[in-house]
């Protein structure tokens, strides 16, 4: 995990796996049977995070994540990519596993992201000052 002295990296970490019902990898990458940060739903996720208002995609990362899904102490995950730039979240994936995606073959988070989804959705629409908090 990539971060700056802020903690960002690790906020990111717990966020995206409370939000996406995720299990966090313990020692990840420090050992090379514990790569990248977050698994389940048949994905291992490598996450990036900075404060600053961009970050570069490195090939490193790409081949990291591929190899720890797919050599030979790999467990066939498919390998996903999150990045928490200057606040905002992005994911990447191979467009091979963004097909199967589409066509409904990977289910990659936890089923009730749509009832979170609403009530943030129905929450926000609310003026801040009109909220129950």
């Amino acid at each position: 995990m990539s971060q700056d002295s802020s903690g960002i990296g690790k906020q990111f970490e717990k966020d995206l796996a409370e939000e996406f019902g995720l299990e966090l990898v313990v020692g990840s990458g420090n050992q090379f049977h514990s790569k990248l940060d977050l698994q389940g739903k048949e994905a291992r996720w490598s996450l990036k995070a900075t404060s600053k208002s961009s970050a570069s995609i490195k090939v490193s990362d790409i081949v990291e994540a591929i190899q720890a899904c797919t050599n030979i102490v790999g467990d066939g995950s498919i390998p996903l990519w999150a990045y928490r730039i200057d606040g905002h979240d992005m994911v990447m994936m191979r467009k091979e596993d963004f097909i199967e995606f589409q066509k409904g073959e990977l289910q990659l988070i936890k089923q009730d992201m749509d009832d979170k989804y609403e009530q943030r959705s129905t929450r926000a629409s609310v003026p801040r000052l009109l909220r129950d908090e």
